[in-house]
Parts: C-alpha cells; sequence; structure tokens
C-alpha cells in the first residue's frame, strides 16, 4: 500500500507526498493604510514584498517546474503579517476585553467580505463546472474556509486514508488564511495577559519580544520535527508554522531600536538588502516540493524576508525606485485578493475548456485574476475597511460575520443534501436493476456465457460510487499511529458454520463485500485483520519515510508489532481458512518474505487463499468515479485504461506459486474487470472503482458467484 501522508495538490504533487505549494496572503491590513511600521512612514518595500511573494505563489501553481520553490511566497506573507500586526499591537497593547474585540473586528471588515466573495463565486462555479462526485467535499471545504479551519480539515485529511490522495479542491489555499487567523486570535490574548503580569518588569516592547522569542523558539522545535516524521500536520499546523508569524513579532520589537544604528549606514543596508533579496530569490528558484518544508528550509526565505523589512531599502538604493514603482505597489495593493481569487480560477478553468490550459490561456487566468482582484479590493474590501458604522458599533463587525458565516454554511449543506438525494435515488435504481437483470449486472456482464450487449445504461451514479466503500476500508481499517489494533466480524455473529479470516491491506479490505455476501447466505463468518500502509509479512519492512508523527525506523517496527498482533490472532482463532491479497506493484516486501507469511499460515486444516490483486488506475487526480461524472456520453472510452497499464505486478501471488504448497491456492478474477486489452471503468452498469485503486462495495459483490467455486471446497475439511 502506497503510503500517502498528504492528499493536498496545489498545481505540484511532491513525489514523497508532502503537501508543499500553498500559498499564503492575509495581513492583518491591506493596501495602503498596511504600510506604516514603527517609524510611521509609508513602507513601499513591504509593499513590494507582497507583490513579490503573490506573484511567486501564481506563478508556481500555473508553472510549478519552471519556478520550482514559488510556493514559499507564503513564508514571505508570514513574516511580513507578524511584522505588520505587532507593530501594531505594541503601538497599542490590548489592555481590556474591549480592546481585543476593536482588534478582531478590524480584521474581519478588512478580510472577512472579500473572502466570502470568493467562497460563494466558487461554490456556484463548483456546482455548474465540477463533476457530481466533487460537489460534497467542495462544500465540506467551503465551510471550513469561511470559519478558518480549513488547515485542520486538510491535517485531517491528509491522516485519514480514505482523504490521503483526492482532486484539487478551488478552496485549499485558504488554509494559508486559516493559520493567520489563529494566530491572531490568540496573539494578542498572550500579549494582553503578559503585559497584565509583567508590566513592571519591562517595557511593553520588551514584554512582547521576549514573548515572541519563546513563541519563535517552540514553534520551530515543533515544525522541525514534525517536518520529518508528519510532513503533513508540519505543513499546515498552525502551531509548525507560528515561528514564522513570530519572527515578524519579533523584528516588530528589536526594529525600532536596530534602525537608530542601521540609518546612518546606507551602504551596510544596501549590501544587505541585496543579500536577502538574493537568498529570497534563491528560494524561489531552488526549493521544490520535495524539500522537507517547513524544516530548516523555511528558515532561507523568512529569514531573507525579516532582513529587507528591516535594513530598509535606503533611498539611494537602485532597487527603491522599483519597488516604489506604481505596477508593483497595485500588484501589492490587490495582492489579498489576487490571492483569494486566482486559486479557484486555476482548479475551474480545466472543468470549463474541458482540457488543461495552453500557455496563452493561463496568461487570461492571471489576467481575469487581477481584474477580480483590483473589483475586490476597490468595491468590497475598500468600502467596508473605511465604514464609520462598523468602526464606532464593533459589534456589528462581529453581527456581518455571523450573517456571512451562515449564508455559506448554509449554501453548503444545500450542496451536501443535494448529493444525498442522489445517492439514496442510486440505491433505489441498484436494487430495481438487480430483481431486472441480475445476469447482466456487474461482473455478470464479463461472464461470456450470459451474452450480455457490450454498452449498458449506467445504474450506479459516479455520486454513489464515491462512497460505496468496503465497509472494513471505512471502519475498521488499522492505520497508523496505530493507537489500538482493529478486528471486526461480518456474517454470521452466533455459531458460525466455517471461519474466514480475511487478512492483507486495504486491497484484502476491498473483497469483504464478496465474502459477504456469501458468508450470510452460508452461516459463515467473516473477521477481519487488514492493516494500510504496512505489508502482510512476518518481517520488519523498510519505509523510505516516516508519517503519523513517525520516523522511517519507528513506523517499519510499529508496522511489525501491528502484523505480528494480526498473525497472533489468526493463529489462535480456529480459523477454517485464511483469504490473502495485497497491493505492492513496487514491493516492499520480497517474495521471500510473502513466502515464509504463508507457509506459517497454511496448514492442511486451515487452508489458504490467495486472491491475485485486482487491477487499478492508480491516478488520484482522475478517480473513475469523477471521470465517469466528467464524461457522462463517453466514460467506456474516456475513463477506460489498458490492461498492461492497470494490472501489476503481485509479489503475494508470485510467492504463493512458488511455494507450490497444496494448502495454498491462488484465485485471479480479474477476467471479470478486464477484457484482453482494455479494463473498463463501468462494467453492467455498474462504477468498478469507488476511488483510484478500490473496488466499489456494489461491484465486489457481483464477484460473490465467481469467487464461491474456489472458496467452498476449501471450507470442506479432508
Amino acid at each position: 500500500m502506497k503510503i500517502t501522508r498528504c492528499r493536498v495538490d496545489i498545481g505540484h504533487a511532491s513525489k514523497k507526498g508532502r503537501c508543499n505549494g500553498m500559498v499564503k496572503r492575509s495581513s492583518t491590513v491591506s493596501g495602503a493604510d498596511a504600510l506604516t511600521t514603527h517609524n510611521k512612514r509609508a513602507r513601499k518595500d513591504i509593499q513590494a514584498l507582497r507583490a513579490v511573494a503573490v506573484v511567486a505563489v501564481v506563478l508556481y501553481h500555473l508553472w510549478p517546474s519552471r519556478l520550482t520553490g514559488g510556493f514559499v511566497g507564503v513564508d514571505v506573507f508570514f513574516v511580513v503579517s507578524g511584522f505588520l500586526i505587532t507593530s501594531h499591537l505594541v503601538a497599542k497593547p490590548p489592555a481590556r476585553i474591549v480592546d481585543l474585540a476593536t482588534f478582531w473586528g478590524r480584521r474581519i471588515r478588512r478580510l472577512l467580505a472579500p473572502a466570502f466573495v470568493v467562497i460563494v463565486v466558487t461554490l456556484v462555479l463548483v456546482r455548474v463546472f465540477l463533476p457530481s462526485t466533487l460537489w460534497r467535499g467542495n462544500a465540506h471545504d467551503a465551510t471550513a474556509s469561511m470559519l478558518y479551519y480549513q488547515n485542520w480539515h486538510l491535517i485531517g485529511d491528509a491522516v485519514d486514508y480514505l482523504g490521503g490522495e483526492t482532486a484539487r479542491s478551488p478552496f485549499q489555499h485558504f488554509w494559508s488564511l486559516s493559520v493567520e487567523e489563529q494566530y491572531y486570535i490568540a496573539w494578542p490574548v498572550l500579549i494582553g495577559l503578559a503585559i497584565v503580569f509583567c508590566r513592571r518588569r519591562g517595557s511593553t516592547r520588551q514584554i512582547v519580544g521576549v514573548l515572541a522569542v519563546g513563541f519563535v523558539v517552540a514553534s520551530f522545535v515543533y515544525g522541525l520535527t514534525a517536518s520529518y516524521t508528519s510532513p503533513a500536520v508540519a505543513y499546515f499546523s498552525t502551531f509548525a508554522r507560528a515561528w514564522e508569524l513570530g519572527i515578524g513579532s519579533v523584528l516588530a520589537c528589536v526594529a525600532p531600536i536596530a534602525s537608530k544604528w542601521l540609518r546612518p549606514h546606507e551602504r551596510g543596508r544596501s549590501f544587505a538588502l541585496w543579500v536577502s533579496l538574493g537568498a529570497l530569490a534563491a528560494s524561489f528558484v531552488l526549493i521544490d516540493s520535495d524539500d522537507v518544508f517547513p524544516g530548516w528550509v523555511a528558515t532561507v526565505p523568512t529569514v531573507a524576508t525579516a532582513l529587507i523589512i528591516l535594513v530598509e531599502a535606503p533611498e539611494k538604493a537602485r532597487l527603491t525606485g522599483l519597488f516604489s514603482a506604481r505596477p508593483v505597489q497595485f500588484i501589492g495593493d490587490v495582492s489579498y485578493a489576487l490571492y483569494l481569487w486566482h486559486w479557484p480560477l486555476i482548479v475551474v478553468t480545466p472543468f470549463v475548456l474541458s482540457h488543461g490550459p495552453s500557455w496563452w490561456e493561463k496568461c487570461g487566468v492571471i489576467a481575469v485574476s487581477v481584474a477580480l482582484a483590483w473589483v475586490s479590493t476597490t468595491f468590497i474590501e475598500a468600502p467596508l475597511r473605511r465604514n464609520r458604522l462598523l468602526e464606532r458599533r464593533t459589534r456589528y463587525s462581529f453581527v456581518l460575520a455571523a450573517g456571512l458565516s451562515l449564508v455559506v454554511v448554509a449554501a453548503s449543506v444545500i450542496v451536501v443534501l443535494q448529493t444525498d438525494q442522489m445517492e439514496r435515488k442510486t440505491a433505489t435504481d441498484v436494487v430495481a436493476q438487480i430483481a431486472k437483470s441480475p445476469d447482466c449486472f456487474g461482473a455478470a456482464a464479463m461472464d461470456p456465457g450470459n451474452k450480455c450487449p457490450a454498452h449498458q445504461p449506467l445504474v450506479t451514479s459516479p455520486v454513489y460510487a464515491k462512497s460505496d466503500m468496503s465497509p472494513v476500508i471505512t471502519d475498521c481499517l488499522n492505520w497508523p499511529p496505530f493507537e489500538s489494533f482493529q478486528s471486526c466480524t461480518y456474517g454470521t455473529q452466533s455459531r458460525p458454520i466455517k471461519r474466514i479470516a480475511l487478512f492483507g491491506n486495504s486491497h484484502a479490505g476491498h473483497w469483504l463485500p464478496a465474502f459477504e455476501a456469501l458468508a450470510t447466505a452460508r452461516g459463515w463468518q467473516i473477521q477481519t485483520f487488514v492493516i494500510g500502509v504496512c505489508q502482510p509479512v512476518d518481517d520488519v519492512v523498510k519505509f523510505a519515510d516516516g508519517m503519523a508523527g513517525m520516523s522511517a525506523g519507528e513506523l517499519a517496527n510499529k508496522c511489525k508489532k501491528v502484523v505480528d498482533n494480526a498473525l497472533n490472532e489468526i493463529e489462535k482463532g480456529h480459523f477454517d481458512l485464511v483469504v490473502m491479497s495485497d497491493l505492492d506493484r513496487k514491493p516492499q516486501a520480497s517474495v521471500e518474505d510473502y513466502a515464509k507469511t504463508m507457509a506459517a499460515l497454511a496448514t492442511p486444516s486451515r487452508r489458504l487463499m490467495v486472491i491475485r490483486d485486482t487491477p487499478a488506475p492508480l491516478d488520484p487526480k482522475n478517480e473513475p468515479p469523477d471521470c465517469v461524472a466528467t464524461n457522462p456520453d463517453n466514460y467506456d472510452d474516456a475513463c477506460a485504461g489498458t490492461r498492461s497499464a492497470w494490472i501489476g505486478y503481485d509479489p503475494l501471488a508470485d510467492a504463493a506459486k512458488k511455494l507450490d504448497s497444496p494448502n495454498v491456492t491462488t484465485v485471479d478474477l480479474n477476467q471479470y474487470l478486464c477484457g484482453p486489452v482494455r479494463c473498463p471503468a463501468v462494467i453492467g452498469g455498474v462504477i468498478v472503482y469507488a476511488d483510484y485503486n478500490h473496488m466499489s462495495t456494489t461491484f465486489a459483490r457481483t464477484l460473490a458467484p465467481y469467487l464461491l467455486p474456489y472458496v467452498e471446497p476449501l471450507l470442506i475439511r479432508k
């Protein structure tokens, strides 16, 4: 089973499964009035930093192989935001609850309305242009984005087996906004408490500076550790990213003092500016999504950004004129809105065009994004930011936030209810079709004796197929960090005639519906020992990377313990038959390891059945249900794959053949999933796969009659 540490793919997927590629823009203030610091002067260099960062992000998302490190623009924004916000909080520290409310109300007025408009428009685009299989997930993403917990939502999906790899969501870029807003919910509270309890131990700037340094150290250590053990968590977690905002906060405390010493040294400042810009440019070009990130690598763009802000471009520096150029300042002014709009347009455009955008079409996406950003900034963000009523009555800002949030939540619920209705209709259609024409439903359509038509009407809708996953995978899968061992029983629960153990990774689990159908009718019982990530062998299997908070070595040892637990339970469970199946196309375990394990499991009184692994497209960006939904009129051609591509090497089946034991039987039912040349995505009106590699429950059940002739003889004791 392939290890998936992150489901997210924004523009460029890491070869190691890391979730690089999303960038952040959300400072506490936007436009011109965000450009003042301790010296109360306009800082065009900061606005230029914003422009550079957002341009890097946009270019990376459109041409990830050309600007491999463009995603570090997120780090630039974090530092800039930490500097500006903390500068404001140090100048006007929150001493009362009303001060906190005023601060948060200001953020609501400046940030929430543009985000609301983008979320609503994007949800409409999803409903109109994206396949129905993506509606439910995007509805949940819309709510998570509006309520600013999108980063934790993505972490949940990243560590969830079924959420590990899915199609790109047009809302995913809200993760960084969520990180920042969570920081600014906690940070002013911590500042207020620190000032109350430490007011006699130093000035406000000193107290906040010490607090920020402690915050940076703790967050950096956590983020560095998590980068190697749980990359998805490290990338999205507020705790792992807070140090980057914290660097800006530290800078806000030391800049007034440092600037007095630096200001006379224009040559030194110019040199430091050029070095910092060079480091930032190198980050955009040299860092890529295969690097451990944030890790140590993120210190380069963050420290470079902090130095650029600290030295402040000297008036005589050659770069000062470039920083002040109107196009640069314009992009800086609309950078927040540009960040909001560009990603949804990038994700939706291929669905609108029905093909990947060309170079010119990508340029069109940029133009539309900039235009929408200007409209949002001019006619939505600016008027609300200057609204006197909202400024005077802070509670109205919170009422506005609640109202906008309720609209998004309600719209999301409506979309989810629509998909639920589609699923219920399909369930009724499946029952009706089985009663009407069982001989050509699902796998039976591939039986040459049934003489079924080549094409039959679609019975299982794409929305239904998307959630039509084997129950053992959704409810009883052992998955890192393996906090407890899970084993479930299906079929006859009381005094079963025969007992069967189902053992392997999730590709053993997707056979459960077929075995359950046989067991229920014949008084058998199925007990599952299904383990994700690990291979079902009695040996330590090495991993290249860790996950779920574990290093690669810890993961290997934990897998050994979980597999040993399963083998011990099988050994003492008095089973009549053990069934094994496994996905291991790029073998982690050797044929010898599999053979050794099978030899221990197979006895004359406990036979072993090895089911050859099923075909699978293994393309998480184009799952069969999504493909069928996108191509309702030609899914037979558009969504099928070649037999050679979809049927991979199976070391478990190879080991069974080499073992050549009378107690081991190998079963291959792939003739019911593939023809001589092609493997269809729809067979007998049933979508074969629930995702990019697991059979749907409905299709697996239709394989039960073809499984029975192999299973029944093995359950007859000799």
